[in-house]
């Protein structure tokens, strides 16, 4: 699966851009007499205002337009055109549902214990795929993660008593990490990948330390640059909330040298086990 990023700064620009991109592509297909599967091609504009994409000229490839459309599913996220995320969470909401279905029945004929680990295993991280991209941008979002995880703490334990006991209390009891625990865990993780080349590039170079005029204690510190953020959305990216739950964390584990050392450092930390 290829994806061709382009910008402009109208719509018109961005497409004749992403025409210029994949002109060499169609060329190298045709010079090796090889097709192009249309029906799986697409493009989609991509903007922080809502912008009716109809009225815009398609990219084409052999003389075939390429369908514009609104959202696509991209190495295991859909992505929309406003980055709302709304898709994702409710392609999220609606596969987990059914293997909490299957778990639910698997649970009347199985030792709490084996529900549990299966859960952890094969359910929970479906909920984490990815996060770090989409869980930061809406509480709402999240709470209907948390809201799953809740149901499968009910069916390990028994416990529907949804009058005087709530699921985030039986996850606790568990001692399982909450979705946003894990969120920020997570995020953490990949902020230590990436400052130690242990991440893709693209992500490597997200970060940079504080190393000038008043920060350079911070940078001693082994404490990050926060962009600023101009929009409300940027400002929950991972490249402004991943600084930020990396700068609060204590320098000892800022300082680990191993992925091991700093996920075993942090869990500690946050008395997990």
């Amino acid at each position: 699966m290829t994806c061709y990023i382009n910008n402009g700064n109208t719509p018109n620009l961005a497409f004749s851009n992403l025409q210029e991109t994949i002109n060499p592509m169609d060329d190298w297909y045709y010079e090796n007499w090889l097709s192009v599967n249309y029906a799986k091609c697409n493009a989609m504009l991509m903007s922080m205002r809502k912008i009716d994409s109809s009225l815009y000229k398609a990219p084409t490839l052999s003389d075939e337009e390429v369908d514009i459309v609104d959202s696509a599913k991209y190495l295991g996220l859909i992505l929309d055109s406003n980055l709302h995320w709304d898709e994702q969470i409710n392609y999220i909401t609606k596969k987990v549902s059914a293997k909490l279905y299957v778990l639910k029945q698997l649970s009347y004929s199985m030792p709490s214990e084996l529900v549990a680990s299966i859960y952890l295993t094969c359910v929970q991280p479906h909920l984490e795929y990815a996060c770090t991209v989409w869980g930061h941008f809406l509480p709402k979002d999240s709470n209907r993660i948390q809201r799953l995880q809740n149901m499968a703490a009910r069916i390990v334990t028994h416990n529907y008593d949804y009058k005087y006991c709530r699921g985030f209390d039986i996850v606790r009891d568990l001692g399982w990490q909450t979705f946003d625990d894990r969120l920020k865990y997570l995020t953490c993780s990949l902020v230590f990948k990436a400052l130690n080349g242990l991440a893709p590039a693209n992500i490597c170079n997200m970060f940079t330390m504080q190393e000038n005029g008043y920060n350079t204690r911070s940078a001693a510190a082994n404490k990050l640059h926060v962009p600023f953020a101009r929009t409300v959305k940027f400002s929950k990216s991972l490249q402004i909330i991943g600084p930020q739950l990396w700068n609060q964390l204590d320098k000892s584990i800022r300082d680990s040298t191993t992925i091991e050392q700093f996920q075993s450092k942090y869990k500690k930390a946050h008395g997990w086990q």
